[in-house]
């Protein structure tokens, strides 16, 4: 972009940081130099307030008062490319401009200090590095991967924007394969972003990109500081940082040479954003590569409707990988229908005096492992020691005081947790309703009760827990594979975070607890969600040269998510929830959307959601459901009601909701939050 030094007035419009869709107009000193996506000082409500230049503007504005720029900062202006993301994730999201631009400017400490940080902290210098680590590799690919890693070279040479989904089994080598389009892309001294579910748990990928390249990527994520946040942002404009691995987040980097951009595990949930502006990071790195006109790639062992059909259809490129790396076998999977156990766990609860979640096969196959000195995991994707506590002399259940939700159990924190607002207590001797002594009961199991019970059995083995309570931080990430890795821990037991890219040589045995714990609730993607956390979970077993096993515990081993697992035959379940979803409309053959009404009385949010079904429209392209009050009527002090929008493919779903919400007026009490594309259904 052109930049200006102001010989005469100039009047700019400036966009700022704050959760409105409008800009301002400021004159520009003659004094300074700017251009659009410069990044300046400005008074705004009597307070300073940094943000950028949206639109230079060509005559003076018929303002009687026009405040003047304070100052522009020393930092690179945002390219027109992110511009553009920012303006296309707002009206997409329909979300303000100004919500958007704070997610691409990240936290106001950034911008504190005047003073360049690179400066005073020089860097060797990072071209003559990478020359020297990317040297060729001696890695043994098989023909499918080389024939593979050549169609991404072919596709990245293009120079142009391209879609490519590589779908593979887990442990076929994606990561090896796409690290190979990485070493091309920088050779050409471009930059890459890689995407990750969640950056606290890829320590493992961390150490093979080390180990492949010579030398550790630029990391972004939350658990970073003011100042490592600031020399990020800056490594990252200046080139210094060839790749940047991180969460949604990164998407919005200031990259100014970016030329590949990776999604790993494209399928996962966590990639939608669910507060503040809800995006979809994958769906936001396809149109960044489209804004940048680069390729983009797709990674997953279980690839998402959406994307499948996109491949399907030939918007995206597929390129599939059958087999495991290394000659290494896929796993065996059978299911425990724990209907015919019933006297026996009854019998197994009575003799430990505590009720049993672990069936005899499970426990024999735990045995036969630990004795051959191999390593299991136990997967529960539920926190805690218990999802509910309650008095069984009067019934009295603990509830959380800010939202409709039951609070759960930690017996190593001794305490009661909200799940969803953070609220806890600490575990009372006495039932608050009835002040009896003794009759507070735990009922159903989370991590730590499974954890008590392998003790319990099994005394001798080396047991660890891993879910987000223990792996708080990357070090204690990084921490727990180093013990796992040296053959200190026998049996893991852990929540999803267990089921994401770890690669155990040693670890024989899966063990689902309850596979069926998904597969409730009116969330249209329950089976397809299910199904990909428990085929992800499976393939942690026998990734080396040992067979793996797999036992899925479940009262309905004849639903599809079960047969399709046992059978291995992921495309003939795949088609069926197709055609399911083809036959009712609904996404990936239809859109969705959401309007959720929160105020902190109960009453208003009601009064305004049925204002707005009065006047919601009627159209034959559009069904709207609603109001009606949400499944979790109450988070965090604010009462909610819902809207579901469900539309056709051709259906003017964005016009539509932006007319309707302009016939009402809302009151500053109450928030009406949109959900393009929602994922989850609370």
């Amino acid at each position: 972009m052109e930049e200006f030094l102001v010989s005469k007035d100039l009047f700019i419009e400036v966009l700022l940081p704050l959760p409105l869709d409008r800009v301002y107009t400021y004159k520009v000193p003659a004094s300074l130099s700017l251009q659009k996506g410069s990044f300046i000082n400005v008074s705004f409500g009597g307070r300073s307030a940094i943000g950028i230049v949206w639109e230079l503007l060509e005559k003076r504005p018929d303002f009687e008062t026009i405040k003047d720029v304070r100052d522009v900062l020393p930092l690179a202006p945002l390219s027109e490319a992110l511009c553009d993301l920012i303006d296309w994730v707002a009206r997409y999201t329909l979300s303000p401009k100004g919500s958007v631009l704070k997610l691409a400017m990240g936290e106001a400490s950034l911008f504190k200090s005047r003073k360049r940080l690179l400066k005073k902290k020089p860097l060797p210098d990072v071209e003559d590095r990478v020359k020297e680590t990317l040297k060729e590799t001696s890695l043994l690919f098989t023909k499918s991967q080389s024939d593979i890693i050549e169609k991404l070279r072919q596709e990245l040479q293009t120079e142009r924007f391209s879609v490519t989904l590589l779908d593979g089994v887990t442990g076929s080598g994606k990561t090896e394969v796409y690290f190979e389009a990485m070493d091309y892309i920088l050779k050409q001294k471009g930059q890459v972003l890689v995407l990750l579910p969640e950056i606290s748990l890829s320590a493992q990928w961390m150490d093979r990109f080390k180990g492949r390249f010579g030398f550790e990527p630029l990391v972004w994520h939350s658990d970073l500081g003011a100042s490592a946040r600031k020399a990020c942002w800056e490594k990252v404009t200046e080139k210094e940082a060839l790749v940047v691995v991180g969460a949604r987040s990164a998407l919005f980097l200031p990259f100014s040479n970016l030329k590949f951009i990776v999604v790993d595990e494209e399928h996962d949930m966590s990639f939608k954003q669910d507060e503040g502006v809800l995006y979809n990071a994958r769906d936001m790195a396809i149109v960044r590569a489209k804004i940048e006109n680069i390729a983009i790639l797709l990674a997953s062992a279980t690839p998402s409707l959406e994307s499948r059909l996109n491949a399907k259809s030939g918007r995206f490129h597929l390129m599939q990988m059958g087999e495991r790396a290394q000659l290494a076998l896929l796993p065996e999977i059978q299911a425990i229908d724990m209907r015919l156990y019933s006297k026996e766990m009854t019998g197994i609860s009575k003799k430990e005096g505590k009720m049993a979640f672990l069936s005899p096969p499970l426990r024999q196959a735990l045995a036969q492992v630990l004795e051959a000195k191999e390593q299991s995991l136990l997967f529960l994707n539920r926190r805690g020691y218990a999802p509910l506590t309650l008095c069984r002399g009067c019934g009295y259940r603990f509830a959380c005081p800010n939202c409709s939700a039951w609070l759960v159990l930690h017996h190593e924190k001794k305490r009661l947790l909200c799940h969803h607002c953070g609220y806890g207590l600490k575990c009372p001797d006495v039932c608050p309703s009835c002040q009896a002594e003794e009759t507070l009961a735990a009922c159903g199991p989370g991590v730590e009760r499974i954890f008590e019970e392998v003790t319990g059995f099994l005394p001798d083995a080396r047991v660890a827990l891993l879910s987000s309570d223990t792996l708080t931080s990357v070090q204690k990430v990084q921490e727990m594979v180093d013990r796992i890795m040296g053959g200190e821990i026998d049996i893991l037991i852990g929540t999803q975070v267990v089921s994401k890219g770890h690669h155990f040589p040693n670890l024989t045995l899966v063990g689902v607890v309850d596979a069926d714990l998904g597969l409730t609730g009116g969330d249209l993607r329950a089976s397809e969600k299910t199904y990909q956390v428990l085929q992800q979970v499976s393939g942690r077993s026998g990734r080396a040269q040992k067979k793996g096993r797999v036992f899925l515990q479940t009262f309905c081993p004849e639903h599809g998510v079960m047969k399709a697992l046992i059978s291995g035959d992921r495309d003939r379940f795949l088609e069926e929830e197709e055609e399911a979803r083809r036959l009712a409309e609904m996404p990936p053959f239809g859109k969705l959307a959401a309007l959720i009404i929160t105020s902190h009385k109960s009453q208003e949010a009601e009064a305004v959601a049925r204002a707005l079904g009065q006047k919601a429209p009627f159209r034959e392209d559009m069904t709207i459901l609603g109001p009606a009050p949400a499944p979790l009527f109450q988070l965090g002090k604010r009462f909610r009601w819902r809207f579901l929008i469900k539309a056709t493919k051709k259906a003017p779903l964005h016009q539509v909701i932006e007319d309707w919400l302009r016939l009402i007026k809302v009151p500053q009490t109450t928030k009406v939050h949109i959900d393009i594309d929602p994922y989850r259904f609370l």
